[in-house]
């Protein structure tokens, strides 16, 4: 499993200049069952929350469902992580080693 990266450390940021910010988006659709709701979570970097989820929608990776957006930059995890849909599990890998407060909307996902 891929760490975190330590935030003095600008390994996964394309700019180290303060313009490029790592959003973690995570997908929810309300019409779906309990326990079911989460579609899904991408990492992206972009300049602001809207521009990160332009690049989601282009990138084809939106995977359904109501994004809600969070900037993660100082707790980014490894490169590795960005640009993909992640599982609830890879959802959950992240957020225990990120510590992210969205953790609790992926603990009742099946996989």
């Amino acid at each position: 499993m891929a760490g975190l990266v330590p935030a003095m450390n600008c390994a996964p940021l394309s700019s180290c200049e303060g313009t490029v910010t790592v959003f973690w988006i995570s997908f929810l659709d309300p019409e779906r069952p309990v326990g079911k709701k989460a579609t899904g979570v991408v990492i992206v970097e972009a300049d602001a929350p809207e521009a990160a989820l332009d690049s989601v929608t282009r990138q084809k990776l939106h995977p359904g469902g109501d994004p809600t957006i969070e900037d993660i930059t100082h707790r980014a995890p490894s490169s590795e992580w960005f640009n993909r849909i992640l599982s609830g599990k890879e959802a959950r890998d992240v957020t225990r080693l990120m510590c992210i407060a969205s953790q609790d909307r992926f603990d009742d996902d099946e996989d």
